[in-house]
C-alpha cells in the first residue's frame, strides 16, 4: 500500500485526534530530481546539518526510519520518524512525540527550466485536550524548516549550476533511494562530452601560499594548495554528488567533502625544488613549462 498523508490523516481523525495544518514553500534554480535526491540523502544529515542529531534505525530504497533528537529550549526530545515515498515527487514523514503525531509531506514540481518549487505541508494531530499547544508545535516546525533550508537549498542549487553546464546525475534515470545514498564511493555525476577534458595553465609565481582556485567551477577545474614549494592539486568538484570543494576542509589524506564527509584525495603533487611530480589519479597529466604549471585532465565517459 502506498503511503499517503491523506490516508494517515483520515485514520488518525477516525481515532478522535484533532488536526491543524501549516505550510511552507521554497523555490530555487534546480531540478525536481535534486529535491528528490536531497530528501533521500541520509549521509548529509550529520555532515551538513549541525543541529540534527540522529540514529538511523533502518534504511531501504523507498523508506527509512530514524531516531532524531529535537531540541526544544534546553531539552533534547527523542523523536522517532518514519520517512517514505508515496509518489514520484514527494516524501512523507511521520513522527510521534508525547501526545502529538506529526505528519509532513514535501511535494516538488518543475516551474521552469532548471527551476523548481517545493511545498511542505505540516499536519499536527493530538487528543482534543492538547489542541491549544498546536500553534507552538507549528512554530517549532517552521523554525526547524528555516534551519534545514539554510543548508539544503545551497546543495540543490549547486547541482542546478552544474546542470546549466550540461551535467546530469545517475539518479535522474535510475531513481534515488534512501539506502543507496549511503554508498559514498560511487561516481554519480555525468559530465557532458565537451567538459570531459580540460587543460589548466597557471604561472607558478602567481600561485599564492595556501589555497587558490583555477580552471572554473566544473569538474575539470582545480583546487591548488601551496605549502612553500610543495603544490597539491585537487579536483574542484566531488564526483560523488557534485559538491564544490573550493572551501572544503583539508585533512591529512585529502579534502573533506562538505556534503558527506568523503575524503577526496589529491590528483597530483609537485615539488618545485626537486621538480618531482607525483600523479595519483588516472587521466591526469602534469608538467611545468617555462615557469607555468600545466594540468590536463581526461574524464571517463
Amino acid at each position: 500500500m502506498s503511503i499517503s498523508r491523506e490516508r494517515i490523516g483520515a485514520g488518525l481523525s477516525e481515532l478522535g485526534f484533532r488536526r491543524s495544518v501549516s505550510q511552507r514553500s521554497t523555490e530555487g534554480e534546480y531540478e525536481p530530481f535534486d529535491a528528490d535526491w536531497n530528501y533521500k540523502d541520509i549521509p548529509h544529515l550529520s555532515e551538513v546539518h549541525a543541529a540534527v542529531d540522529g540514529v538511523v534505525v533502518n534504511s531501504e530504497t523507498d523508506h527509512t526510519s530514524s531516531v532524531f533528537l529535537q531540541k526544544i529550549g534546553p531539552i533534547r526530545v527523542p523523536l522517532l520518524v518514519y520517512i517514505g515515498t508515496g509518489k514520484s515527487n514527494n516524501a512523507i514523514y511521520v513522527g510521534c512525540v508525547g501526545p502529538f503525531v506529526i505528519v509532513i509531506e514535501t511535494l516538488w514540481a518543475r516551474i521552469g527550466e532548471i527551476r523548481s518549487r517545493v511545498v511542505t505541508t505540516y499536519e499536527v494531530f493530538s487528543p482534543k485536550i492538547f489542541i491549544l499547544l498546536h500553534p507552538l508545535i507549528h512554530r517549532l516546525l517552521s523554525r526547524n524548516y528555516d534551519v534545514l533550508m539554510t543548508a539544503d537549498l545551497p546543495m540543490r542549487e549547486q547541482r542546478g549550476r552544474l546542470r546549466k553546464r550540461g551535467y546530469r546525475f545517475v539518479g535522474d534515470s535510475s531513481g534515488y533511494g534512501f539506502r543507496e545514498s549511503s554508498n559514498l564511493s560511487v561516481r554519480n555525476i555525468i559530465a557532458p562530452p565537451e567538459l570531459r577534458r580540460g587543460i589548466v595553465k597557471v604561472l607558478l609565481r602567481d600561485l599564492p601560499n595556501g589555497r587558490s582556485l583555477h580552471g572554473g567551477d566544473t569538474e575539470v577545474g582545480l583546487v591548488i594548495d601551496r605549502e612553500g614549494t610543495t603544490l597539491t592539486i585537487y579536483p574542484r568538484i566531488c564526483d560523488h554528488a557534485g559538491a564544490d570543494l573550493g572551501c572544503a576542509l583539508k585533512q591529512v589524506k585529502g579534502l573533506r567533502c562538505p556534503w558527506h564527509g568523503r575524503t577526496v584525495r589529491p590528483l597530483a603533487t609537485l615539488d618545485e625544488n626537486s621538480g618531482e611530480i607525483v600523479v595519483f589519479s588516472g587521466g591526469v597529466a602534469l608538467q611545468v613549462e617555462d615557469g607555468q604549471l600545466v594540468v590536463g585532465r581526461q574524464l571517463d565517459g
